[in-house]
């Protein structure tokens, strides 16, 4: 279940959310210390949305 990671850093983020954001949210969280593992992707970015998609910091790093 999902609510047994949510301590761990999880984000979610609207479906019409640019890679270029997803990309700055990573970072902003890496840049205060945290390690953003997963950014969820649903229609409104809420939790008791819909997923319809995910990033992880590997997509970026394979994309570099």
């Amino acid at each position: 279940k999902l609510e047994l990671h949510l301590n761990k850093t999880i984000a979610f983020v609207d479906k019409d959310e640019s890679l270029s954001d997803v990309f700055n949210l990573f970072s902003d969280y890496y840049g205060n210390g945290k390690k953003l593992i997963l950014v969820f992707i649903t229609e409104d970015g809420k939790e008791d949305q819909r997923i319809m998609g995910m990033y992880t910091v590997w997509d970026f790093l394979k994309s570099s």
